[in-house]
């Protein structure tokens, strides 16, 4: 075979002349190729027969090349095969994760497809339901209408209605509320005390925490005339013929002994508590430390508009802080506007009320108080409001309208200011005076914060009040557990060994004092 090879390379060659022939075995026979062209060495020549030996022996290596190179293709035809297998068993993998994808798939499909199913249910049952929420609404209309038809009947009567109905149902349960006293919260409470008295003896007593008149309230009442009428007439009644009554000030009292002449004051004095001032008022408000803060407390119904006024005139480092509310909701927007208005948005600010217990601290942080009150509706003139004590027990002075009760504090410890008139020029110089004389006053503010307690009501006077009773039982037709001055009162009157009761509609989330009796009704 190796001969054959030799002779057709060599024979190629002599058929392309002058060209270099490419075959890898023309290159390894240059001696015979040129002996056979020339002839010029005889195989019988010595010389010749070494140099045809030395010819003869180059194609042994070119075999050997030959022959790695034909291993060489062997192992390359190898590793193409093992590649090539390799190939394949990862084709078979591939398609065999296809297969399962297609798998998955199909799955993926036939879910989409029950799930479309389930959402076409859904939708049907969807629509049953609104076709039943449209029922029910109309239904829900026509009911409405005939009882908004019958509350037109009866709404002209229904504060009426409210007291005599909670009466009732105080006397279904008299046994319950058994006590030596019944206290009523207010006239409201009247009709109640009154049949318990009458069931199960005692004396009635009414707590007169306003004037007893409707009418003359600081919030108009919208009843009917006729009823409004009514409920004064019968309530006023229901006043002369208690055995004594409560009230909170001394111009009160004026105006109720017309009605019953055992009055005994008990003003709402707070607990003793010591003063602790921060700043979380003034860094709510980016308020700075040397300018002046105003505040008001509490709720506010009327004549804010002439505070705002007043400190349009006043220095821009003078800011005013209302915590607490406006009432009615329409007046406290009317107050937003007008303050935006009025460009003081920037001194001017308002937020809702603070914890009792935290009123000390955070309250004390300002300057001077103010009682934004209009001394012209009756109720407001004879009031002394528990925001008076509130100012005091924070180390405030305080500026006023001028209400016989307020002024009478005001000038005894010279804690504060009442002004002539309430226009925009009187507070404004009302404020300014106080400012001017705040350490001074913050002195009569203390001595009037430490004789003014509830703790010097209770030892001096709360037993001899209510007659050194053995039981007592407050009454109202709404929840006495909010109410800070009837739950000081029965605290105390715990303290001193007489059974308290509270009876009044509760929620849930209502709470008595420790030894203090609760009985909840219902709320009308």
């Amino acid at each position: 075979m190796v001969d054959e090879i030799a002779r057709t390379s060599s024979e190629e060659f002599r058929r392309t002349p002058g060209r270099p022939y490419r075959h890898g075995g023309a290159r390894l026979f240059p001696r015979m190729r040129l002996m056979r062209d020339q002839g010029s060495v005889s195989r019988a020549d010595p010389q010749g027969s070494q140099e045809e030996r030395k010819a003869t022996a180059a194609p042994s290596s070119v075999f050997a090349r030959l022959k790695v190179w034909l291993a060489s293709v062997g192992d390359g035809q190898a590793r193409l095969r093992m590649r090539i297998k390799r190939m394949e068993a990862a084709r078979q993998d591939q398609q065999a994760r296809l297969v399962r994808l297609q798998g998955r798939l199909r799955d993926q499909w036939t879910r989409i497809a029950e799930m479309k199913a389930e959402l076409k249910d859904e939708r049907r049952r969807v629509a049953q339901v609104r076709r039943k929420l449209r029922n029910q609404r109309a239904r829900a209309e026509r009911a409405q209408t005939r009882l908004l038809a019958q509350l037109n009947r009866i709404r002209p009567n229904a504060p009426l209605n409210r007291y005599l109905t909670f009466a009732q149902r105080v006397g279904a349960r008299a046994e319950e509320c058994r006590a030596d006293v019944y206290l009523a919260h207010g006239v409201q409470a009247l009709p109640a005390v009154d049949r318990l008295r009458e069931l199960t003896g005692g004396v009635a007593a009414c707590d007169v925490i306003e004037i007893p008149s409707f009418a003359a309230r600081a919030i108009p009442s919208k009843w009917d005339p006729t009823v409004l009428k009514t409920i004064d007439h019968a309530l006023l009644g229901y006043l002369q013929e208690a055995d004594f009554a409560l009230t909170v000030g001394w111009a009160l009292g004026d105006i109720v002994s017309k009605t019953n002449a055992d009055i005994r004051v008990l003003p709402n004095w707070r607990n003793h508590a010591e003063l602790t001032v921060s700043n979380e008022l003034r860094e709510e408000f980016a308020i700075g430390r040397e300018a002046k803060v105003v505040l008001a407390i509490s709720t506010i119904t009327s004549g804010f508009e002439q505070v705002l006024e007043a400190f349009v005139k006043m220095d821009r480092d003078c800011h005013l802080v209302v915590v607490g509310t406006f009432a009615p909701v329409e007046y406290g927007e009317q107050i937003t506007a007008l303050r935006a208005a009025l460009g003081l948005e920037g001194r001017v600010h308002f937020r809702g009320p603070v914890p009792y217990q935290k009123m000390i601290e955070y309250c004390g942080g300002a300057d001077i108080g103010l009682i934004v009150r209009d001394p012209s509706i009756p109720n407001n003139y004879i009031s002394l409001p528990n925001r008076v004590f509130d100012y005091l027990a924070c180390g405030l002075p305080i500026v006023a309208p001028m209400m016989p009760d307020i002024d009478k504090i005001l000038r005894i410890y010279d804690c504060g200011l009442s002004i002539d008139d309430i226009t925009a020029e009187a507070w404004a110089d009302g404020v300014v005076r106080a400012l001017e004389r705040q350490d001074e006053m913050r002195a009569g503010t203390v001595e009037a914060s430490a004789r003014m307690t509830w703790e010097n009501l209770e030892r001096d006077r709360l037993l001899d009040v209510f007659g050194r009773p053995s039981s007592v039982t407050f009454v109202w037709f709404n929840d006495l557990t909010l109410n800070n001055r009837t739950m000081r009162m029965a605290t105390s009157l715990t303290r001193l060994g007489v059974a308290a009761k509270v009876a009044c509609p509760m929620s849930e989330t209502s709470t008595v004092p420790d030894g203090v009796s609760a009985i909840p009704f219902e709320k009308y």
